[in-house]
């Protein structure tokens, strides 16, 4: 899967962008954000910069996105926007 449109890399972690937490499963610790445009990027919960390990679904976000596993980005920090 190709970046999403409105990134432009910058070394190995992208742009910010504003997305909205679609899903997220606080005993696994893993979620989904949806970004602006469309794109649905994977985060960890040790990916929310608050510590909390927990994030709402609904809650709109500001992520920065980098390289995850082979072949996918991720939400590699997830923050509260505001």
């Amino acid at each position: 899967m190709a970046a999403p449109a409105s990134l432009r890399c910058q070394s190995e972690v992208m742009d910010s962008v504003r997305g909205v937490v679609v899903d997220f499963d606080s005993h696994k610790g893993y979620g989904t954000v949806r970004t602006d445009d469309g794109a649905e990027l994977f985060f960890h919960c040790t990916s929310i910069d608050d510590g909390t390990r927990t994030i709402p679904v609904g809650t709109v976000v500001d992520v920065e996105v980098g390289p995850g596993l082979p072949g996918r980005w991720e939400a590699v920090v997830v923050r509260t926007a505001g």
